[in-house]
């Protein structure tokens, strides 16, 4: 990996929060704590010049293991995207500290993490100033020191992306919103590159991907309708696999012919579409679990026509095929309240009956909500202290082998940069 300029320096971080309370006392309008609700520990890592150094929900920014928790961030950024300053950093003892395993420049937005049973570190990144992306192996027999395994992933260039490692059939899945699958086998490093997508009248823009415990391959994608600066995002769509990528259908079994019209005119599933009133329709996050698909999906109004921003979180079965539970147009429990939000889900998938979170940004803080009945009901969770503008929530889908939500996100200021912060939650026992 080029342009490593550090690989010791520690980073010696203060909490905001000394500590994790487990229940706040009262409502404060300062710390944003609410009563009853476990408080979200957050831990400033860096100053950035970007707003973008946590970007985005859509995929996996930070991960962990039984060596620690790792994660990556832009620290500084050029106008031209070619010269992003990006860490790959390390923590030993929870997060109260970390140390920079790669410190390097290049044309790429945060690299995506996925790690395995061997605690190894796969990274996947975009090299913008080329065609390809790149995906890395750091092992932990190594100490994550340089990486064992480069392998390029054809096409893969483009600034929004998404990984999911399969480890019952060992293979990587690197989704990229130019509508490329590349899938790595991670015992011969063998590459097999897919277009999946081909185009359409509203093209794809944000790649979403997430291997469920069932064995299902899910990819979905916002698309983007460039014609209208007034409604950016214009459909949420999906397709599923259920033998790594080999054929594809629609949630109702509909086989799928590759490459697919990615829009709302496609025969891929429609989980959501603009309408008459909304500014636009983005997806935050995806997630199976216990027979389920989990979506939370963004949708912005019209303020200079009084509609005000929305939240949709919507659940299919599975077997049916059918949406059988959802919320709108808050995302809620019963304080906590998500419109215009950005997030994502996480969960134990080892235990299909635990509890499944989301964490998003709650105006000018991070909340968390709750569901022990895997998405019919939710509840209030998690507060943290109030920011100025939290952006780009990004964090491990899977709770920690200790019981924690890990995650990060950008506060962003008025210079057009942010602090970045990664942020744990303890999740219920």
């Amino acid at each position: 990996m080029a342009h490593i300029l550090n690989r010791v320096c520690c980073l010696f971080l203060i909490f905001l929060s000394a500590s994790l309370v487990s229940s706040c006392d009262g409502d404060d309008a300062t710390t944003g704590r609410l009563p009853g609700v476990t408080e979200i520990e957050m831990l400033l890592v860096a100053n950035s010049n970007t707003g973008a150094a946590t970007f985005h929900s859509h995929n996996q920014n930070v991960v962990s293991n039984s060596r620690g928790i790792f994660m990556t961030y832009i620290l500084s950024a050029n106008d031209d995207f070619t010269a992003q300053h990006w860490q790959l950093i390390h923590s030993k003892d929870g997060g109260q500290s970390f140390e920079v395993l790669i410190d390097e420049i290049a044309g790429t937005n945060p690299p995506v993490l996925e790690t395995d049973a061997f605690d190894n570190i796969y990274l996947a990144r975009p090299e913008f100033s080329l065609v390809d992306a790149e995906l890395f192996k750091l092992q932990s027999v190594n100490d994550y020191a340089m990486p064992s395994m480069s392998v390029t992933l054809p096409g893969g260039k483009f600034g929004k992306y998404a990984m999911a490692i399969d480890e019952v059939d060992q293979h990587i899945h690197y989704f990229s919103a130019n509508g490329v699958l590349n899938s790595v086998d991670l015992q011969s490093t063998e590459v097999l590159n897919r277009a999946v997508i081909n185009g359409g009248a509203v093209p794809p823009q944000y790649a979403l991907i997430n291997m469920g415990p069932s064995g299902n391959l899910h990819l979905a994608w916002t698309t983007q309708e460039f014609n209208d600066p007034f409604t950016p995002y214009w459909s949420v769509q999906h397709m599923m696999s259920s033998n790594g990528g080999e054929d594809w259908k629609t949630l109702s079994n509909d086989p799928l012919t590759l490459p697919v019209i990615g829009d709302n005119n496609g025969p891929t599933d429609l989980i959501a579409n603009i309408n008459a009133e909304d500014r636009s329709t983005w997806l935050a996050s995806m997630l199976e679990k216990n027979g389920k698909l989990h979506f939370v999906i963004q949708i912005g109004g019209n303020e200079s026509e009084g509609i005000v921003d929305k939240q949709r979180y919507v659940r299919y079965d599975l077997t049916s095929a059918q949406i059988d539970a959802q919320m709108y147009p808050e995302f809620k429990g019963e304080q906590i309240s998500f419109r215009f939000s950005d997030g994502f889900f996480v969960t134990d998938s080892n235990q299909p009956t635990s509890p499944l979170y989301v964490v998003m940004n709650e105006a000018s803080r991070l909340a968390c909500l709750v569901s022990y009945d895997n998405g019919v009901n939710w509840e209030d969770y998690a507060v943290g202290p109030n920011m100025t503008s939290p952006f780009a929530v990004s964090g491990s889908r899977e709770i920690t082998s200790d019981g924690y939500i890990i995650g990060s996100v950008t506060d962003l200021n008025s210079t057009g940069g942010g602090e970045v912060y990664f942020f744990k939650i303890k999740a219920f026992q």
